[in-house]
């Protein structure tokens, strides 16, 4: 019997904010796309984006990740590893498109 690991990513929890810092409009694209999409994995957010080099997908949802606007889901057992990970907005993400009038309010 093969056990999963089942990997998170979300950093929501943390109060440090000296990584928030300007997004560009590529990442902003992203955040809304996981606004109304709720869940898009690399290859569904390439497609969308229109990038032929998934490097640049990689770095751009990486450098989120890092700034704490999105989570990540990630399976590291094989045969699932070689799925693409999943992306969701965080509570930060959700505030940065608040904050800049970029989402209405869902009563």
């Amino acid at each position: 019997m093969v056990k999963s690991i089942l990997t998170i990513t979300n950093y929501s929890s943390s109060n440090n904010m000296t990584n928030t810092s300007n997004i560009t409009k590529k990442q902003l694209e992203i955040l809304h796309l996981l606004f109304q999409f709720r869940f898009l994995n690399r290859p569904q957010i390439q497609q969308f984006l229109k990038h032929n080099d998934r490097r640049a997908t990689n770095d751009l949802l990486s450098d989120l990740t890092n700034k704490e606007y999105i989570g990540r889901i990630y399976t590291e057992t094989f045969p699932k590893k070689t799925k693409p990970a999943i992306y969701y907005l965080i509570k930060r993400g959700v505030k940065f498109l608040k904050s800049e009038g970029l989402m209405r309010t869902v009563a």
